[in-house]
């Protein structure tokens, strides 16, 4: 070859490479748009998850939803005289992530709450002046357990992977009081001296109010089975944010996925059966049959499935084939709760009286029949107003007037959902009476809330950490690995069919809206790297074949 033709051989081979790698690139942008998809659920990751398809080149998208709305367990739901109330998410969690860039950059955010101290109200008799420093002591101690265990890193202690919380903060709460009992010297106020069994009582009178919060928070029906790994693994933390009173969560989601064209979306058309049938290699996709309790059926390529953990929970025969036993353990192992969020109108707002004044919510302790063979173990009761934590005024949110929002948590969420409104509006009336003496509080005139952990389609709220999936070694990133592996056309490369998003699937957001978001996102990314890979190294090595050609023939 003289030095013409190697000249030659350097300029047709940069030609071609060129012209390779900017059909290499342009693959890399050209997605299989009529790829068939179907997306089970229309809540956040659902619509996060159609979204990014859609601003990824897919077309031909299928969103099945059981209800007749979007949002899952996000509901504004609109109120007489144009007002809305929140039922779902609601909270925007930190900064840092799509929702509070989303939110921040179009001037939806109220301003971060100041942080004060949270007033009590006190089921049996007002504390004295010196038990309330004690009871103060306790809260400020209990404050600090959680600051630690979210501190913690999975790796730092073996006992984190172990260890419940509860069992941990009971055995620290226990040495806790054994020191300020040491340096008491039994001080007396007016119901007599505060001896080590009245000191008990309030300690443990907090204690339970800390577990009911946290029944609320994480949502664990029972403290026992609350892993540590729930506050090490989770990113949260001050502050949390709440959007404009004019401003519904629904909207913002919507307003955030509202590109893609909602013809998409198929309203009340639950899922009875998802099946996979067929590999069909010639084009490198899987094929589904999703099968709906009204009898119709869609097939796809791939399904990327949005359910509610505890919904996954009660559908074991949901799959054909079933899933791999790795997956249903870690469905099994993980933890699932429900949280209740009632609002009650009264005639007139009798907390304007309460103390202090202007206090956006109240925290509610109760000290009676509170006592156990073993000191801080939860309490155990089938009266769901005894899971009641918190209530606050309504008005500071959206100016609904003479109407106050109530937590429960726990068993208390299941309970009050079984209960008609009647009587659920008789029993709180009765608590509220016992909580506020200081005030007349006047019989409730409306009872408003939602019933989570009744309706078949979400069977609770949200996610959180258990002791079984922390003592197997498992994490949320195990519930998203997707199932029914096949290989493509291209050798050796594998894909699956069955995808899982939802705010149960992320490992660092779990039980968060932007955790629901992020998971969608998530999935849809995994369909667009398979493919735009695919392309991208077919079309390359299509024209390396090419050049081969070329060269050999000229030389």
């Amino acid at each position: 070859m003289d030095i013409t033709q190697i000249g030659l051989f350097w300029c047709v081979s940069m030609v071609l490479a060129a012209f390779a790698t900017g059909v290499h690139g342009k693959e890399k942008q050209s997605f299989p748009s009529d790829l068939p998809i179907i997306i089970v659920g229309a809540g956040a990751a659902g619509l996060a998850a159609a979204q990014r398809l859609y601003d990824s080149g897919f077309r031909n998208v299928t969103i099945l939803e059981a209800l007749g709305r979007t949002g899952g367990r996000i509901l504004s739901k609109t109120q007489p005289g144009n007002h809305f109330l929140e039922f779902g998410g609601d909270v925007i969690h930190e900064t840092g992530h799509l929702l509070y860039d989303f939110a921040e950059k179009h001037h939806l955010l109220d301003p971060a709450p100041e942080v004060l101290d949270e007033p009590f109200l006190y089921r049996e008799r007002k504390p004295s002046s010196i038990e309330e420093k004690y009871i103060k002591d306790a809260n400020s101690y209990l404050d600090k357990l959680i600051h630690i265990y979210k501190k913690e890193t999975k790796t730092s202690d073996p006992g984190v992977q172990t260890v419940s919380v509860e069992s941990d903060r009971s055995a620290q709460m226990l040495k806790h009081l054994a020191a300020v009992l040491s340096g008491s010297n039994h001080e007396q106020d007016q119901y007599g001296v505060l001896d080590a069994a009245r000191q008990l009582r309030q300690f443990e009178a907090v204690y339970y109010y800390y577990l009911r919060k946290e029944m609320v928070e994480t949502p664990s029906p029972d403290p026992n089975l609350l892993s540590r790994r729930h506050y090490t693994d989770k990113r949260s933390g001050p502050p949390n944010f709440v959007l404009k009173p004019t401003v519904a969560m629904s909207s913002v989601v919507d307003n955030m996925t509202s590109t893609f064209p909602r013809s998409w979306l198929k309203l009340n058309k639950p899922v009875q059966r998802i099946e996979q049938w067929n590999a069909d290699l010639a084009t490198n996709t899987t094929r589904v049959t999703v099968r709906c309790s009204d009898g119709t059926w869609l097939s796809g390529a791939h399904v990327i499935l949005t359910l509610p953990l505890g919904v996954m929970k009660r559908s074991p025969d949901l799959f054909e084939p079933a899933l791999t036993t790795e997956k249903l353990n870690a469905i099994a192992d993980a933890g699932f709760g429900s949280m209740s969020k009632l609002y009650v109108r009264f005639p007139t707002a009798f907390w304007e009286g309460l103390q202090p004044r202007g206090s956006s919510k109240f925290g509610l302790i109760m000290t009676e029949d509170i006592k156990s063979s073993i000191p801080f173990t939860s309490k155990q009761s089938t009266v769901w107003t005894d899971f009641v934590v918190q209530f606050g005024p309504v008005a500071s949110r959206n100016a609904i007037p003479n109407t106050i929002w109530v937590l429960i948590g726990g068993p208390g969420s299941y309970l009050v959902d079984q209960l008609s409104d009647v009587q659920v509006l008789n029993e709180c009336w009765q608590i509220l009476q016992k909580y506020c003496r200081e005030v007349q509080v006047p019989r409730p005139i409306e009872l408003i809330r939602e019933k989570w952990s009744n309706n078949p389609y979400f069977q609770g709220t949200y996610t959180f950490f258990s002791v079984n999936s922390s003592r197997a070694n498992r994490s949320p990133s195990d519930l998203a690995l997707p199932e029914w592996e096949f290989e493509t056309a291209q050798k050796g490369k594998k894909a699956y069919s069955l995808l899982f998003a939802g705010e149960a699937t992320h490992s660092e957001y779990f039980g968060t809206i932007h955790g629901a978001l992020l998971s969608g996102q998530r999935e849809a990314d995994r369909l667009k790297g398979f493919y735009s890979n695919f392309a991208a190294k077919s079309g390359f090595s299509f024209f390396l074949f090419l050049l081969m050609i070329i060269l050999t023939l000229i030389f």
